[in-house]
């Protein structure tokens, strides 16, 4: 037994999966029968005209809403989602940005402590920490929905994690996920994602989880590849993709992403965190404000407040 320094920084979920997912129903034998499973070399046109879309969120602070006979917990965040398109060049577009206080209490109301910086009240589905927080990240994914419907049509359309809903008909999307929270898929998939090489993947296989199905594949990105499951990414389309052979366009696909794979001095989830999308956390981390002026405005707010 040896241990193996992770690539990414320690502040990041690493993207090893911490479960199998074995009672997912998965058919291996979509694109290949299960008896000529192997590494696929992504050779292939990259699609020329990219969109890459993304959300970020926030955790302002937490609140105690004070009532005659009880206190009820909040949570102010603030998040944001925005686009990348890339076609030569690479631009910032559609970003929106949206703050609420997520809070059952009677009486709750909105709250401005910056001019301009409105938290809108949001009742949420209970009061603990962890549902606030994952009101919020429901929040943000809306918010990311909104933003790929706002988009003109794509070659491609990239939405940074698992696919969640329908974004265009006409439109060829995909769900990017670089953290795994769990293994997909039986001994026969494992087996091949530890045997790719940089610049392959996995045969593509069907998935179906939460009532949902999907085509997935795994791709090793360019990197340090220090365990099997190092530089991992996995890809996720609707199950019924737009017309065309399907190893094609998983072929096409994979060579897209393959070039956008960071590097350690990039960022602290490389090779996964692709380049636009670590740009575009950037700037939308900067569109959320200062959360040091935002507190400071804040507790006088409350200070003043009967």
């Amino acid at each position: 037994m040896r241990y193996i320094p992770e690539s990414w920084a320690p502040e990041h979920t690493a993207p090893l999966p911490e479960e199998s997912d074995d009672d997912a129903p998965v058919n291996v034998e979509i694109e290949r029968r299960a008896d000529d499973w192997g590494a696929i070399d992504c050779a292939g046109d990259p699609y020329a005209r990219v969109a890459f879309v993304d959300g970020v969120r926030r955790r302002d602070t937490w609140v105690v809403a004070e009532g005659e006979d009880t206190d009820c917990r909040g949570l102010m965040a603030s998040w944001a989602a925005g686009a990348v398109v890339c076609d030569r060049t690479a631009e910032i577009t559609g970003v929106k940005v949206d703050r609420a206080v997520f809070c059952n209490a009677d009486g709750a109301k909105d709250v401005t402590p910056i001019p301009g910086f409105t938290y809108r009240h949001r009742s949420a589905s209970g009061d603990s920490a962890d549902e606030l927080t994952m009101e919020s990240h429901r929040a943000m994914l809306d918010l990311e929905l909104k933003v790929a419907a706002s988009l003109p049509t794509t070659d491609l359309l990239v939405l940074d994690g698992p696919l969640r809903g329908a974004v265009k008909d006409d439109q060829l999307t995909l769900g990017y996920v670089k953290t795994h929270y769990r293994a997909y898929g039986n001994e026969l998939v494992s087996d091949a994602v530890a045997k790719l090489e940089a610049g392959q993947r996995t045969p593509v296989f069907h998935i179906t989880r939460l009532n949902t199905s999907r085509l997935t594949w795994y791709l090793r990105l360019p990197g340090e590849r220090a365990h099997r499951w190092a530089d991992i990414a996995r890809c996720e389309m609707p199950p019924d993709p737009p017309d065309g052979d399907l190893t094609e366009i998983a072929n096409r696909v994979s060579a897209t992403l393959l070039p956008f794979a960071t590097k350690g001095h990039q960022d602290p989830r490389a090779p996964q965190n692709l380049l636009p999308i670590g740009a575009l956390e950037r700037e939308l981390h900067h569109r959320l404000g200062d959360r040091g002026l935002f507190l400071r405005a804040f507790n006088q707010l409350a200070a003043q407040t009967p």
